[in-house]
This record gives structure tokens, sequence and C-alpha cells, in this order.
């Protein structure tokens, strides 16, 4: 847990985020294991796999970016709005040929991040 806790409190330094957040699938849901800055408040969420951006992450094995989470229907919005989050970024994590969680950067505004935080 430490080491991902070094991985998000860098990749939202690196990302100018307004938080970072590493989920892993456990049991065909998704654990907030780490998390750093607006997401911090919500280690140890488990969240189910449909409905959210990032267990689409998980289920396409892409990237995936939502500029305006107000207006994309793969976010569940009730949950970003509670952390406050308007755009994010996420990222497959993977391991030995498979998918085993999820590394999410969070923006407080629209639009967060380009196409050079997406690759």
């Amino acid at each position: 847990d430490a080491v991902l806790r070094l991985v998000v409190e860098r990749t939202r330094d690196l990302m100018g985020a307004a938080g970072t957040a590493v989920e892993v699938v456990e049991d065909g849901a998704l654990v907030m294991r780490a998390a750093s800055g607006l997401a911090e408040p919500h280690v140890g969420l488990r969240a189910p796999m449909d409905g959210s951006l990032a267990g689409l992450c998980v289920l396409t094995g892409e990237a995936l970016r939502a500029d305006d989470t107000e207006h994309d229907a793969r976010v569940d919005r009730a949950a970003v709005r509670r952390i406050g989050i308007r755009s994010m970024l996420a990222a497959p994590l993977r391991h030995r040929g498979g998918i085993v969680g999820v590394l999410t950067a969070y923006g407080a505004a629209p639009g967060a991040f380009d196409d050079d935080a997406a690759n």
C-alpha cells in the first residue's frame, strides 16, 4: 500500500490533477486501495464494475477520458458529484496479461486533461 500511495501522489503532482487513485479488481468489483487529493477520503470504497469510467476501463482494456463528467454517460454522476470531480482520466493496470486495476486522475474542472495527458 505504501508503494501505491507513492504512485498516486507522484501521478497527481506530474499531471497537476486534483486527485488520483488506484482501484484494484477484487471479486468482480473495484476497491480503492490508494488515493490522493480530493479522492483520499474514499480509500477503501468498493464499487461495482458497471456504471463507472474505471469499470469500463477494466472491461475494455483501454485508457479513457471524460472531459466533463456532468455530460458523460459513462460516468457515475452521483459518485463524482459527491467527490467534486468534473473530469477524469482512467488507465488500465496490467499484470501477467490481465487487467488488475485502474489508475485514475481527477480534475476539479471540466477539460482538466489534454491529449498529451491521455497518452
